[in-house]
């Protein structure tokens, strides 16, 4: 996809607090009126990456590891421009590190399919 054709899901995107989409890492499928004039509707599939699975071995815990991984992970993201990332909490310390980076919990179900193993 490049900037252009994605530059026309964008008044939609921001009205609804949604990310800017990446052309390299994006697809959408968009819907137009009869007469190809007006957007109708579109689906989006994106490669937005996790941060995860992050273990400390329980000797080495308390001694701010954790927070150098995440911060060294986060400092890679920006460094190959992903837009974002998702972090399972799966863990009262991991909920309180997230909480504690201004990261926003989503409040709406989130489902996960696998397609292939």
């Amino acid at each position: 996809m490049t900037v252009e054709e994605l530059a026309i899901l964008e008044p939609t995107l921001r009205r609804h607090g949604w990310c800017a989409l990446n052309p390299k890492t994006t697809r959408a499928l968009c819907m137009f009126d009869r007469d190809m004039a007006r957007l109708a509707g579109f689906s989006v599939i994106q490669m937005m990456p996790y941060i995860g699975p992050e273990f400390v071995f329980p000797e080495y815990r308390g001694k701010g590891l954790s927070e150098e991984m995440h911060a060294e992970m986060k400092r890679f993201g920006e460094e190959v421009g992903i837009r974002g990332f998702m972090v399972v909490a799966d863990s009262a310390f991991t909920q309180q590190m997230c909480e504690a980076e201004g990261l926003k919990k989503l409040e709406v179900p989130v489902y996960v399919a696998q397609v292939s193993e």
